[in-house]
């Protein structure tokens, strides 16, 4: 092979690597988190986890326990070595979902405009957004 050879085999090389690194990120980034979640939903189930709503006092047995449980931290090390009882306490009193069944817990913006993304999809990144002009729950 000559020098000019050999060098255009290597930057096609490099230039393929870089496409197979690049789709192999866009993958993990697009399925990633989703992954997580079902993966941190399938462990808790094989655990047998159960998630109680906290109360409103701390000086409860109860709110011994989210005392405990909040210096423990979360994520997935929580769902494979954590305790078998979750508690959840509401993120925000006011507006927020709460589904002891799955652990969800999110606190929900109101009023914003689905059809304007620069205001909607920062907001989705914080918790769960309601659209404007739709009917509020219990109404």
């Amino acid at each position: 092979m000559q020098k000019k050879e050999v060098i255009k085999f290597l930057i096609f090389r490099s230039v393929g690597n870089f496409l197979i690194l690049f789709a192999l990120y866009g993958v993990i980034a697009t399925f990633g988190p989703a992954l997580y979640y079902e993966a941190s939903f399938r462990i808790s189930q094989i655990r047998g986890i159960k998630y109680t709503v906290a109360a409103e006092s701390e000086t409860s047995p109860l709110g011994e326990l989210l005392k405990k449980q909040r210096n423990q931290g979360g994520g997935l090390a929580s769902v494979l070595i954590g305790p078998r009882e979750q508690i959840l306490r509401p993120i925000d009193t006011e507006f927020n979902i709460l589904i002891p069944k799955i652990g969800a817990n999110a606190k929900v913006f109101p009023n914003i405009d689905p059809s304007d993304e620069n205001a909607f999809l920062p907001v989705l990144r914080e918790g769960v957004a309601h659209s404007r002009g739709t009917v509020f729950p219990g109404s």
